[in-house]
């Protein structure tokens, strides 16, 4: 299947076809990635962004996810935030600072190790248990506060706060609670990117009554936190809404809220990971990581990480997405936080493949979960070149 088919009609009205690597450098190196992105932020059609009743089985990404493209400088050490340096570089602005107050800069520099500590293929975690029933939680999750009214939470696309969001709902639990994943798209993909990448994560989590959200289009409100201005910290009030609004409505479990994204998705769901800490529960994060100087909403935690990235020097599209996926690793491992990190050795965004991993390392990661339970190694499900950091 290729990458392209990921771009839907429900993109808008409009279309035309750009080079991802024009979103923040003139002219497209050889190997280009491209995408019908919209021509403007402005809200979809309503006929246009309408989704099927019942979610597309659409097939997991992996040997079809798109190369990467371009060069720029690298990202090593953690951000500023983190203990680390926090240079700007990477062909564009240091961000704006934070609602918080912290001074956001585009992270850059020289290489980082990819760290040490337990891979797959050990059977040590499988041994522990069945998936997603740890031994202990600690810690509350502290929810956000709900919006004024609430839409009707069902498949397809709703309005929330004045902005559309696609989800993915499941059956109605009423003798259990159920999972939710807020997902954020590459720039100049959409919503319904989530099946190709993590189709089988989507089946799963509506087969459990829960629910997927993502966000059709960025409030373009406050810090750009994707770097490539597809997504900002503005966007993160919706995401609040919708949780809000699942939890009071639709029996989510809160210590089971989830955020994933690709590519400047990746780089957001980092940065919501961080900022929403006091309820995200774990984030994958596909050829992701951080880029802004952001500070912890919730200091006296951070939450599980996976980073799935390529190649070094492979999964490039203007940043080195493999070097901010470990300094991400690395930040998060400084709060003393956990962090897996796969290098498939692919190109850009090529994390699809490992689908059912990631969603086994949700499952194991419910909000605030103790001991950790991948302290002796990882479940056989990850392949060897999965690494505890």
């Amino acid at each position: 299947m290729p990458y392209e088919q990921v771009s839907r009609p429900n993109v808008g009205t409009k279309a035309v076809m750009l080079c991802v690597a024009l979103v923040l450098a003139s002219g497209c190196p050889r190997t280009t990635v491209w995408f019908p992105v919209r021509e403007s932020q402005r809200e979809p059609d309503a006929g246009s962004m309408q989704a099927d009743t019942e979610p597309d089985h659409a097939p997991d990404a992996g040997s079809h996810a798109p190369e990467g493209a371009g060069s720029g400088s690298a990202m090593a050490d953690p951000p500023a935030a983190f203990g680390g340096t926090g240079v700007a570089s990477a062909g564009r602005e240091a961000a704006q600072p934070t609602a918080a107050g912290a001074a956001g800069t585009v992270v850059a520099g020289g290489g980082g190790s990819a760290g040490t500590g337990g891979s797959g293929g050990s059977n040590a975690a499988d041994s522990a248990g069945s998936a997603g029933a740890p031994a202990a939680v600690s810690g509350e999750p502290k929810l956000p506060k709900l919006p004024a009214t609430c839409p009707k939470l069902a498949t397809g696309m709703v309005d929330i706060l004045g902005q559309q969001l696609r989800l993915w709902v499941g059956t109605k639990q009423t003798t259990r609670t159920a999972p939710m994943l807020v997902y954020w798209y590459a720039t100049g993909s959409n919503p319904g990117e989530v099946e190709l990448f993590f189709g089988s994560m989507v089946r799963e989590i509506v087969a459990r009554g829960g629910i997927v959200a993502a966000q059709a289009m960025s409030t373009d409100k406050g810090t750009d936190t994707s770097g490539t201005q597809i997504w900002t910290s503005g966007d993160l009030a919706i995401a609040d809404a919708v949780v809000a609004c699942a939890v009071r409505d639709f029996n989510v479990d809160e210590r089971r809220i989830y955020t994933a994204g690709s590519s400047a998705g990746g780089l957001h769901a980092g940065y919501m990971a961080v900022e929403r800490s006091s309820y995200i529960a774990a984030a994958v994060l596909n050829s992701g990581g951080l880029l802004p100087n952001l500070v912890l909403s919730s200091p006296a935690r951070v939450p599980p990480v996976l980073t799935l990235h390529g190649a070094s020097g492979t999964d490039v599209v203007i940043i080195d997405f493999a070097l901010t996926s470990v300094a991400y690793d690395k930040a998060i491992k400084a709060r003393g936080g956990f962090a897996v990190d796969c290098d498939h050795g692919g190109g850009h965004a090529g994390g699809g493949g490992l689908s059912d991993a990631a969603w086994r390392f949700l499952q194991d990661h419910p909000f605030g979960v103790t001991p950790e339970p991948y302290a002796n190694g990882l479940p056989t499900i990850f392949p060897s070149y999965c690494k505890i950091q």
